[in-house]
């Protein structure tokens, strides 16, 4: 039975292979969507715990034959051969990450296997923005992701109501992005809450307004206190990147709307949340040791006190024992892989006893060094750069979602000290479309003055 199921998945995946590239990107979206969903508190508290079984990992492994699949194919494509071939940030990346498994090289299953835990979501960014899409393809992923949005807020909302009834943690009601809706999910509302903001600079439309008061409420009802400060920086952003394009009567009247969105928010969490949770939640914010212990505590012994920043100390201290540590860690997956359904535990795991680091950042730092380090802040730099610079001529239209980019590309940086933000096959796909859009058109004008509407 076992070889029969494995004989149909091979010849299914074949037959997919020979399908369009935009196809294939489509299919790993939606099943990438669906394996969120299928995981999130309610279905896997009460239904089938796909995580716990070991499936959620294998679906996983069928977007990353298929992203493969797309990467020989676009081999195969004259214009985007001569883009990877060529020297750039995604080669030397690749050529630090040779190095720095060949340095602490231990198998090659295990070199492949960890690999893919923290790189395998990078090299899809990578594809997808390089990857040309139609107008009408990247509407189409704009939409989605709206719809998305829609959903996510929607169950939120269900099960912060009927918590009690479902059994439910507070740390579970944050949407259909995992067990906890304090991080992955919290980034996603923070996103989605930002492009109706930007959305509403262009169309003046109330309607937008509510819509980004909405798509933020995940937020509040997954206790994810962290979102607020992202949700903060992205209006700030947002502000101060579209300043150029708006007069200073406009500008002070979207601060105030930003100001009343946060505010809202806030009151929200206040009324709505038991007094207990939002007061204990508040004191970590409002008193300094507690905000230090949660952000900063470090111990030699201990991972579970590692706080934001006391996992980058931990880093760094890891490293820093000799000059091939620090130029290019201990190899990838070193500290962030764990073997769910092999078996294999990471070095990091079976030396400290350290099970996960909180965010991206630390991770890298362990795994590839400086090195790896500094080739993924400039990345960020370049993105933001090119993002900010005009994309045609003037009187030319220009999509409001392009001027949104900067703003999502200091979140998603920010992000990788907070959380998993790019370790989580749909948050790549949402960070590389548009920053895709931005590479595509910087390449080829614009001239179509159809902007991107919820009803197309």
């Amino acid at each position: 039975m076992t070889l029969l199921i494995g004989l149909f998945l091979a010849l299914w995946l074949f037959i997919l292979s020979t399908r369009s590239i935009p196809t294939i990107f489509k299919f790993i979206f939606w099943i990438t969507f669906i394996n969120v969903f299928i995981t999130h508190a309610i279905i896997q508290r009460h239904v089938f715990d796909l995580t716990g079984s070991g499936y959620a990992t294998r679906i996983f492994w069928i977007a990353d034959v298929l992203t493969y699949v797309i990467f020989l194919r676009m081999l195969k494509i004259k214009k985007y051969a001569k883009e990877i071939i060529s020297v750039n940030i995604f080669s030397i990346a690749f050529v630090i990450i040779i190095i720095s498994n060949m340095l602490n090289y231990q198998s090659i299953i295990y070199s492949i296997l960890s690999t893919r835990m923290l790189y395998q979501y990078l090299f899809l960014a990578y594809i997808i923005y390089i990857y040309q899409f139609s107008d009408k393809e990247y509407s189409y992923y704009m939409r989605a992701f709206y719809y998305i949005a829609l959903i996510n807020s929607t169950f939120s909302i269900l099960q912060f109501i009927f918590m009690d009834q479902l059994n439910l943690s507070p740390q579970m009601t944050g949407g259909v992005f995992g067990y906890h809706g304090t991080g992955i999910g919290a980034v996603y509302s923070v996103l989605a809450s930002g492009i109706m903001f930007q959305r509403y600079q262009n169309s003046k439309s109330i309607g937008d307004v509510f819509r980004s008061i909405y798509f933020a409420i995940p937020i509040v009802t997954g206790y994810a206190y962290g979102g607020f400060i992202l949700l903060i920086l992205m209006i700030l952003v947002l502000l101060v990147t579209s300043k150029k394009q708006l007069r200073i009567y406009e500008v002070i009247r979207v601060g105030v709307i930003g100001l009343s969105i946060i505010i809202l928010t806030l009151y929200v969490a206040q009324k709505y949340q038991s007094e207990e949770d939002f007061n204990s939640y508040a004191a970590k914010f409002s008193n300094l040791r507690k905000f230090t212990d949660y952000t900063i505590k470090y111990s030699d012994n201990s991972s579970s006190s590692h706080g934001r920043l006391g996992a980058i100390i931990f880093a760094y201290d890891s490293i820093s024992k000799n000059v091939s540590t620090i130029l290019f860690g201990h190899g990838p997956g070193s500290l962030s892989y764990i073997g769910y359904t092999l078996g294999f535990g990471s070095s990091a795991f079976q030396k400290f006893g350290i099970i996960r680091t909180p965010s991206l950042f630390p991770s890298y730092l362990y795994e590839t060094g400086f090195c790896g380090v500094i080739i993924l802040i400039y990345a960020f730099i370049s993105l933001y750069v090119k993002a900010s610079q005009p994309k045609s001529k003037k009187g030319e239209y220009i999509p409001f979602y392009i001027n949104y980019v900067p703003a999502l590309v200091v979140v998603y940086f920010v992000g990788l000290f907070y959380t998993a933000v790019l370790s989580n096959y749909l948050l790549v796909f949402y960070f590389a479309i548009y920053i895709g859009s931005v590479h595509r058109n910087s390449k080829v004008n614009i001239k179509s003055n159809q902007i991107f509407s919820l009803n197309e």
